[in-house]
């Protein structure tokens, strides 16, 4: 079985955790979980890069990754069980990672 090291992206020294075999999402967060049944919960997080030769995982650590995986969730949920309560959540979730998004662009350029 292979097992896998997790690092963030910005800072790949630093191991988050390792000995990883699964990855999920749920509400919008990263899950890890080891082999003996541990798991790991990586709030705003999404997986960049997975190397099995080097059993390494890179993740990237950000709200609008948060955002972005609860509206996939939620669409995915909404394809399996339509309804309208669960389509306004698509909605609001959208507005979210819209408002996000529009943060990450305003820091950006301040950057500059």
């Amino acid at each position: 079985m292979c097992e896998f090291s997790v690092y963030d992206v910005s800072n790949p020294s630093q191991k988050i955790t390792d000995d990883i075999v699964r990855a999920t999402t749920k509400s919008g967060n990263l899950v890890v979980s080891k082999v003996l049944g541990e798991s790991l919960t990586l709030r705003n997080s999404m997986i960049l890069e997975v190397n099995v030769s080097k059993e390494q995982m890179l993740v990237s650590q950000s709200p609008l990754a948060g955002d972005l995986a609860s509206l996939v969730e939620l669409t995915l949920e909404y394809r399996k069980n339509s309804s309208p309560k669960l389509y306004d959540k698509i909605v609001k979730s959208w507005e979210q990672t819209k408002n996000q998004g529009d943060t990450l662009i305003k820091s950006l350029k301040t950057r500059k």
